[in-house]
Order: C-alpha cells, then sequence, then structure tokens
C-alpha cells in the first residue's frame, strides 16, 4: 500500500518537472515565463531537500552533493537578478539541471 502510494508521489514529481521544464523553452510569454522560472527553482529546492531529508545522518557527503545540486537554481536566480536577458539562457540552463539532476538523484542514488 505504501509503495504504491510512493509509487504516485514519484510519478507525480515527474510529470510535474517534465511538463515545466517543456513549458519553460516552449512559453513565448515573459512574464509567464519568468514566474515558470522562479516555480522552477522553488521545485529544485523542494526536491533537494526531499532527497537531503531522505538520506541517513552520517551520509554527510551525499547530504553535501544534494545541496550542491540545489544550490545550482539558487545560482541561476542570481544570475538571472546580476545579468537579465543576456545571460537568461544560462540561467535556465542551470535551473533545468537543478532539477534534472536533482531527479534522478532523488530516484536512483
Amino acid at each position: 500500500m505504501a509503495l504504491g502510494i510512493l509509487l504516485y508521489v514519484y510519478l507525480g514529481m515527474g510529470l510535474i518537472s517534465i511538463l515545466g521544464i517543456v513549458s519553460l523553452y516552449l512559453i513565448k510569454n515573459q512574464k509567464a515565463k519568468k514566474t515558470l522560472f522562479y516555480f522552477l527553482v522553488a521545485w529544485a529546492l523542494i526536491i533537494t531537500f526531499m532527497s537531503s531529508s531522505a538520506l541517513p545522518s552520517n551520509y554527510m557527503v551525499e547530504k553535501a552533493i544534494t545541496w550542491a545540486i540545489g544550490l545550482l537554481s539558487v545560482v541561476a536566480v542570481v544570475i538571472d537578478w546580476k545579468l537579465g536577458k543576456e545571460k537568461q539562457g544560462l540561467a535556465y540552463g542551470l535551473v533545468v539541471a537543478s532539477v534534472i539532476i536533482g531527479m534522478g538523484k532523488m530516484l536512483f542514488f
């Protein structure tokens, strides 16, 4: 019973991640794109927290790696704020990498 619910949680998280990433690159409206960008940043941090809190307390190296992956999304926000339009693709790439790597680490490692 509990593993079935966990399966639905992981499928839902994967679906939200895929739809968010695809929408980030397909939406033309800049305001909607900005909103989706910040949603994906928050989503990457949620994934990071869930992945880190699922690890045992003595797995400090793995927790540090997990938080470093989540830090990519924070770096993406800083790049977006400081450099704006000229490095928008880099910021989007970092947040997409943070979501994909975070989901992969949570599911497989």
